[in-house]
């Protein structure tokens, strides 16, 4: 999920049309979406079950959410973020704030043991609602709600559904 270098996580997330700036490469993403050719690009990668379940390993080598971070321009470096996740000391406060009861770091865990992604990957394609993710995280977990908190109510379940059937990702330009 992205927020941009303005919105504080106590705006529940930002979301984001007048926080994004042109010329950074948040704008450039926005452009990519207005045209259809950046998210549907993902969408595909996800149907197809290869992008998250490489994830994992780009994860533990620290090399793919460093990246992303440059690409995006968000000023955070993702890898410092694993590292700060796995010390204890990192995303406390987001944690707090989408269920008093979700340890993210236990979440780190399972990335790094090559488990959780890759049965996410599985559940896209196979069409179950990445609601049940959450339970697969901590049962006390509920990502609609947290959907709800982002911006319009979007189940993630329903955006399963609309990232199996490559559609859907292309009306998330509205977000941007």
């Amino acid at each position: 999920m992205f927020w941009s270098r303005k919105t504080s996580l106590d705006s529940s997330f930002g979301i984001l049309p007048e926080e994004v700036i042109l010329g950074t490469e948040l704008g450039g993403l926005a452009e990519r979406v207005n045209s259809g050719s950046g998210l549907r690009d993902l969408a595909e990668r996800v149907k197809s079950g290869t992008y998250l379940r490489d994830l994992p390993e780009r994860v533990n080598s620290g090399t793919d959410l460093g990246d992303l971070a440059e690409r995006v321009n968000l000023g955070i470096d993702f890898g410092d973020l694993v590292e700060r996740v796995n010390s204890g000391a990192g995303l406390g406060d987001m944690a707090e704030r989408v269920n008093s009861g979700t340890d993210l770091g236990d979440m780190t865990e399972r990335v790094n043991s090559s488990i959780s992604f890759r049965d996410l990957a599985e559940r896209v394609n196979s069409g179950t609602y990445l609601g049940d993710m959450a339970e697969t995280v901590n049962s006390d977990t509920y990502f609609g709600d947290l959907a709800e908190r982002v911006n319009s109510g979007t189940d993630f379940g329903d955006l399963a559904e609309r990232v199996k059937s490559g559609t859907g990702l292309e009306d998330l330009k509205d977000f941007f």
